[in-house]
């Protein structure tokens, strides 16, 4: 009884200790958020205005989505490096649909399932073959990016007057809200439900958290893993078919930061590299401080080429925010 006492105890001292942790974590970081926006306030007239927070919520669209996606991956101990070129090639396969007289729903539906192949692949590499998850998703980006320059020639291709293409990336819900913004929001409510309360998402964090356990427990690891790569790879081709709409063009070269943007985001959002802990809401937070950066020195005129010193810095503090004591 005694030890089982002291047990009881210890256990009680754990939890009170990481939910204390966990609640610091997550107050630095958004003290971080409202620093940078008083920050970048003072520094331009325009930063704090709807017109902006709705622009800032369109820029993030597409690393915002990617972001579900790599939480799930990070959750299960994996990696997508891929994300980019996926959410690139995505948005030309969607564009050449159309240009061929693809019906726009159909052109979608086939950049989606080419999403989802592509997170397939990834999940069979990594969960039945066991290669290593950074080096095979990078391998398939430069695989992915080779196709695009071949589709592209290197060029962006401009798809104009086509006003059931530029739909999804430039219609405005009650003339405001841009609609990639609306499914951003939709994406993480229900993605953020669905880990917190459905027997999928425990099956996440049990596979991240103890691998072996989750085997005990009857839990297919593999299964698991493959379902995360393949909805990453699912929202990265929907980011760019919302990003193609948006810009009504086949772009080449988007996608190249997307996939540490993406880490950056999910780990400063608390996601663990270790796997087994990390949130979708958190994730959106960090995805918001990208986005807020990357708006903000645009606002005050700083040469755009620091955003990627920023990003890096930012990754930087995460890592160093969440690394175990």
């Amino acid at each position: 009884m005694k030890n089982e006492k002291i047990q009881i105890e210890n256990n009680e001292g754990l939890r009170k200790k990481v939910f204390s942790r966990n609640f610091l974590e997550k107050t630095v970081v958004l003290m971080v958020l409202i620093v940078l926006i008083i920050v970048f306030a003072s520094g331009s007239e325009y930063f704090f205005s709807a017109n902006n927070f709705l622009s800032i919520g369109m820029t993030i669209c597409v690393i915002g989505l990617i972001s579900i996606g790599q939480t799930m991956c990070l959750v299960t101990r994996g990696f997508d490096m891929s994300v980019g070129m996926v959410a690139a090639l995505g948005g030309v396969i969607f564009a050449e649909m159309v240009l061929m007289g693809v019906p726009v729903p159909l052109a979608v539906i086939i950049g989606l399932s080419y999403g989802a192949l592509a997170g397939l692949i990834n999940g069979l590499c990594v969960a039945l073959l066991k290669m290593n998850a950074f080096i095979v998703t990078f391998v398939w980006l430069q695989i992915y990016r080779g196709i695009i320059y071949i589709i592209t020639g290197g060029m962006p291709v401009s798809i104009a007057g086509n006003k059931a293409f530029a739909f999804l990336g430039t219609y405005k819900v009650f003339d405001i809200i841009p609609l990639p913004v609306v499914i951003l929001i939709v994406f993480y409510v229900v993605f953020s439900l669905s880990l917190k309360y459905t027997p999928f998402g425990r099956k996440l964090y049990c596979v991240g958290g103890n691998p072996d356990a989750a085997i005990i427990c009857g839990i297919s690891v593999k299964k698991t893993q493959i379902q995360a790569y393949v909805i990453t790879s699912t929202l990265a081709a929907l980011g760019g078919i919302l990003f193609t709409s948006r810009v009504s063009a086949m772009q080449p070269t988007i996608g190249e930061t997307y996939a540490l943007d993406s880490i950056a985001a999910t780990i400063l959002g608390g996601t663990a590299l270790t796997g087994g802990k990390g949130t979708i809401m958190g994730a959106l937070l960090g995805v918001v401080i990208i986005g807020v950066i990357q708006n903000g020195l645009i606002m005050m005129n700083v040469n755009a080429y620091y955003q990627y010193i920023a990003t890096g810095a930012i990754m930087f503090v995460a890592v160093l925010l969440h690394m175990d004591k």
